[in-house]
């Protein structure tokens, strides 16, 4: 009788550790990339809205306010810290590059050309 207590005792504490350290893997997310959201950006020779969707498993999509456009879908990956690679289903590959100062990306051939978070353009 004297045995049962430690063992049980160590028994429940064994099982609160092992009910603690469960739920903080649950509660534990790996921080999510900066680029994944809804980007919008204006092509200024027509009004034309582009919009990029990067979504957290490594889908891509592109559309257009123009809709003789056919959108884009494909992947993303990561290149390096902020620098994102799109490789599209009709075999055109894009870099992307997030600006945590603005919380923008832009293209690098289109330095200029910013796009902004979904409901953060500037108006």
């Amino acid at each position: 009788m004297a045995l049962e207590k430690p063992v049980l005792r160590a028994g429940a504490i064994l099982l609160v550790l092992v009910l603690v350290a469960s739920a903080g893997c649950l509660l534990f997310k790996p921080p999510q990339e900066p680029v994944v959201g809804i980007w919008v950006w204006t092509y200024s020779a027509d009004n034309t809205i582009y919009t990029d969707t990067f979504t957290a498993d490594g889908t891509y999509v592109s559309t257009s306010s123009d809709t003789s456009v056919t959108a884009t879908t494909g992947t993303w990956t990561k290149i390096r810290t902020n620098e994102y690679l799109v490789r599209c289903d009709d075999g055109s590959v894009y870099t992307w590059i997030y600006h945590p100062e603005t919380d923008t990306i832009t293209q690098p051939e289109y330095p200029d050309v910013p796009s902004y978070r979904q409901g953060k353009q500037p108006k």
